[in-house]
C-alpha cells in the first residue's frame, strides 16, 4: 500500500536493545504476567463464591468481587494505577518525537490515575445520583444496582473513544500497542458499562453473580491489555535509534 506521507513510516527496532531495556523497568512484560496470574487467581477464587449463601463469612466478606472494598477491588485499583505509571513513563519517552505525543500520554495517565481511586472511593456511584437529585431525573433511581449507568455509561464511553482518538496518531507508529489499546477500551467498556447494564435487568441469584464476576474480570483484563499497549510502546519507542518524528 502507497505511503501518502501521513503516516510515519515505522523505524526499525533493534529487539536485542528492546529486551535489554525491558529489564531495566519494574513494570515489564514478565511482570504484566504476573498481574495476570493474579487476575486468574481472584477469578478462580470467586467461582466456587458464586453459590454461597453465607456472605457475612470472611472470605466471602475480603475476596468475593462483589465488594467495593476488598483484595479484587484493591487489585483492581493496583492495575489501573500501574497502567497510569506506564503511561506516565510514555509520556516522557514520547517528548522526543513532539509535544502532542507527549501531552496525550500525560492526559491518558491522569485518566487512569483518577480510575484507580474510583474504584475505592466509587466518585461514579455517588456523583450520578446527586446530579439526577439536582436534575429532577427520576430515571436514574430504576437502576437499583448500578444508578449511575444511566447518567455516567455514556460519559464514560464518549470519554474513553475521545481518549483513543488523541491517542491514535502517536500509536499508529508501532501498530500492535495500537491494536492491543484498542482491545484494552473495548473489553473495559463491554465489561464496566455493558454487562453492568445488563446486571439491571437480572434478578439476583447465580446468573447475576456470574455476570458480576464477568464484569469485573473483564475490567481487569481490559486494564492488563491498555498497560501491555503502553509497554510494548515504552519498548519499541526507546529501542529506536534514531526516531523519526511524526507530525503532530
Amino acid at each position: 500500500m502507497k505511503n501518502d506521507g501521513l503516516i510515519p513510516n515505522p523505524t526499525p527496532v533493534d529487539h536485542s536493545r528492546q529486551d535489554h531495556l525491558q529489564h531495566l523497568h519494574p513494570l515489564n512484560k514478565t511482570s504484566l504476567l504476573w498481574l495476570f496470574a493474579g487476575v486468574c487467581l481472584l477469578t478462580a477464587v470467586n467461582i466456587p463464591l458464586i453459590f454461597v449463601q453465607d456472605r457475612s463469612g470472611l472470605i466471602y466478606v475480603y475476596f468475593s468481587m462483589d465488594f467495593d472494598r476488598n483484595i479484587p477491588a484493591w487489585f483492581s485499583s493496583m492495575l489501573l494505577a500501574l497502567a497510569g505509571l506506564v503511561a506516565f513513563e510514555c509520556s516522557l519517552v514520547a517528548g522526543r518525537f513532539g509535544q502532542w505525543s507527549k501531552s496525550v500520554f500525560l492526559l491518558l495517565s491522569l485518566l487512569l490515575v483518577f480510575m484507580s481511586c474510583d474504584e475505592i472511593a466509587r466518585f461514579h456511584e455517588t456523583l450520578p445520583e446527586i446530579l439526577s437529585d439536582y436534575l429532577g431525573l427520576d430515571n436514574v433511581s430504576r437502576f437499583e444496582a448500578h444508578p449511575w449507568i444511566l447518567l455516567g455509561g455514556p460519559f464514560v464511553i464518549i470519554l474513553l473513544i475521545t481518549m483513543f482518538l488523541l491517542l491514535n496518531n502517536t500509536l499508529k507508529r508501532f501498530p500492535k500497542s495500537r491494536s492491543l489499546m484498542l482491545w484494552g477500551f473495548i473489553i473495559l467498556v463491554t465489561g464496566g458499562i455493558v454487562l453492568e447494564s445488563i446486571m439491571e435487568f437480572l434478578p439476583r441469584g447465580i446468573l447475576w453473580q456470574i455476570e458480576m464476576l464477568l464484569e469485573e474480570t473483564l475490567e481487569m483484563v481490559g486494564t492488563l491489555l491498555i498497560s501491555a499497549s503502553l509497554i510494548l510502546w515504552r519498548d519499541q519507542a526507546l529501542a529506536e535509534d534514531q526516531p523519526n518524528k511524526p507530525p503532530d
